[in-house]
């Protein structure tokens, strides 16, 4: 193998002799401009552009044998590894390779796959969170709503039950207890009033529940403890207080008749007297008073009567009475 001085001074028509003395100054550390100036003592007829020539030419040279030197010591331990490595079978190591290769599509085709669901997801969970920050929105107002809701139904947890509804009757009939009251005072000989219970209770609705107070005895008590005949007079009040309210109230217009169904049968003879006056005063007016009713005690009491009777064909048949 050619050194890379014979190469040198093969390529530059120089002896190998003048070119080993150029190189050696080169090593020692000279420059080319002193080299130059001794030329004629060490190297013979080279002229500066040679010895340029010569220099760029030894250092590609030398590159290039550190390349081959690096090169032959991989080569040297790859020889190394593969005398010292075990044998391959080529058959199996491509069946192997022909393998790993499916193995790796179907790896593919199921990341594609997996990224396909990925973005779906993402899409999905992006609308999910705009929905769900809309219900949030949704939510809050729909808790004011139903506390809204509950408050106006008298539904609220641990609250009196009071619908609004029932507050604004509350109102009217507290006007209603009032001219019922005047009604009541005479039916009953100033024993008894009518009063709204305010107590409210916390299972069931209230606003409208009554009890009555007996000036007898300076008790309140409930509605349902009166008698057959108080109740009746207690709703004859309430009626006529009724009356008196809304004519009072509904801008001109006038009650010219009443009519008042059954209840008499319960009353005794004292009782039923003060429902008569109470009625008898209502009719002192220019409002006409109708009673219906079976008790035959009240026919010396009515002037006027319109008798109904039956008929044997199964029809009846009235009668005007003066």
């Amino acid at each position: 193998m050619e050194t890379i001085i014979e190469i040198l001074a093969r390529e530059l028509d120089q002896s190998p002799r003048h070119v080993g003395s150029v190189v050696d100054l080169l090593d020692e550390g000279n420059t080319i401009p002193f080299i130059a100036r001794y030329r004629k003592e060490l190297h013979g007829s080279m002229d500066d552009t040679t010895l340029r020539t010569l220099e760029e030419r030894l250092q590609y040279l030398r590159n290039l044998e550190k390349r081959r030197e690096a090169v032959q010591s991989k080569l040297e331990t790859y020889q190394a590894m593969l005398r010292d490595g075990e044998d391959i079978d080529l058959e199996q190591t491509e069946g192997r390779k022909d393998a790993l290769t499916r193995e790796k599509a179907e790896l593919e085709k199921e990341s594609g796959a997996l990224h396909t669901r990925l973005t779906l997801n993402g899409r999905t969970k992006e609308s999910l969170l705009r929905h769900l920050e809309a219900l949030e929105k949704s939510g809050g107002r729909l808790v004011w709503l139903k506390a809204l809701a509950d408050t106006a139904n008298g539904a609220l947890t641990g609250q009196e039950r009071f619908r609004l509804e029932t507050y604004i009757q509350t109102t009217y009939f507290s006007r209603v207890l009032y001219r019922a009251n005047l009604r009541l005072r005479v039916m009953s000989g100033g024993q008894y009033d009518l009063l709204r219970r305010t107590e409210g209770g916390l299972r069931g609705q209230s606003g409208l529940d009554l009890d009555v107070v007996d000036h007898w005895n300076g008790t309140t008590r409930g509605v349902e403890t009166l008698s057959g005949g108080e109740s009746f007079l207690a709703s004859l009040a309430l009626a006529l207080g009724l009356a008196d309210e809304i004519q009072s109230s509904a801008g001109g217009v006038q009650l010219d008749t009443m009519f008042v169904d059954e209840g008499f049968g319960s009353l005794d003879d004292e009782a039923l007297q003060k429902a008569m006056k109470a009625l008898s005063q209502l009719g002192e007016g220019r409002r006409l008073v109708g009673i219906i009713s079976h008790v035959a005690g009240l026919k010396e009491r009515i002037d006027r009567q319109i008798i109904v009777k039956k008929s044997r064909s199964g029809g009846s048949r009235a009668e005007i009475a003066c």
